[in-house]
């Protein structure tokens, strides 16, 4: 679910395998922070759209180099019990991220997934743009990444003016990071349909083929103020056309 924090009007968005569950944790907690829920599990920025039209909330989320997510969840799937393995659903839930392509792209051969889901293309590029809005007239605030989930968290968090000692959150463990039993790897075969396939996703958000090398766009992607202790940002074209509409 996306998580609204009333006391400094921020909005964290959680888009799946990209560290969510640690800042989860992290606000509800650890930190002394009130948190509201709000929508479905892994609710998009539209998927709250009226309470991020009232409020206009400092908006954030985190994504993931394209090869490590497919393996991550590959990797969380083979946690599963087998007869649930590919079925990533709560119950009576309308929407999920990865409706497209678990279960029925599902495989537990990791070759037969990647080539699965490479033949979608695209997938990254178009789930993230749901979180983040890049490459639309409603980008968020702030895009983090998961390969630096720790500082970008930090960053966000003396931004909206959340207090934090970051020696506690480097104490604490990664949630949804236990061991497999069964592990991945990619050959060239498989990791070049992978970047074949998200080069979109790859040239949007600044990574390159390699998922230990950072990123080149910078986290913080649209203006913001401080007015008093709450954070606001311009209106995005679309939703201030919508509030004129109200």
């Amino acid at each position: 679910m996306a998580l609204y924090l009333p006391d400094h009007n921020a909005l964290f968005v959680h888009l799946p395998k990209t560290g969510g569950s640690f800042v989860s944790q992290v606000l509800r907690s650890v930190l002394d922070v009130r948190v509201e829920r709000t929508g479905y599990k892994h609710s998009h920025k539209d998927l709250v759209g009226p309470l991020r039209l009232q409020h206009q909330p400092f908006t954030f989320s985190f994504v993931r180099h394209p090869l490590s997510w497919y393996r991550s969840y590959w990797e969380m799937a083979m946690r599963r019990p087998r007869r649930k393995r590919w079925h990533y659903y709560q119950r009576n839930t309308l929407w999920h991220p990865n409706w497209e392509i678990d279960p029925h792209l599902g495989s537990d051969d990791f070759a037969t997934w990647i080539r699965n889901v490479s033949q979608r293309g695209d997938y990254l590029y178009d789930t993230y743009q749901l979180y983040t809005g890049r490459d639309t007239r409603d980008e968020i605030d702030f895009i983090g990444s998961q390969e630096r989930l720790l500082d970008d968290l930090c960053a966000v968090f003396d931004i909206i003016k959340v207090p934090y000692r970051r020696a506690r959150l480097e104490s604490l463990e990664r949630v949804n990071n236990s061991q497999n039993t069964v592990t991945s790897s990619y050959d060239e075969e498989l990791q070049a349909l992978v970047l074949a396939a998200e080069r979109r996703c790859l040239r949007a958000y600044g990574y390159g083929p390699d998922p230990s090398t950072p990123r080149t766009q910078p986290a913080t992607t649209a203006s913001w103020v401080v007015n008093d202790r709450r954070i606001g940002r311009r209106r995005s074209r679309r939703l201030a056309a919508a509030a004129r509409r109200a």
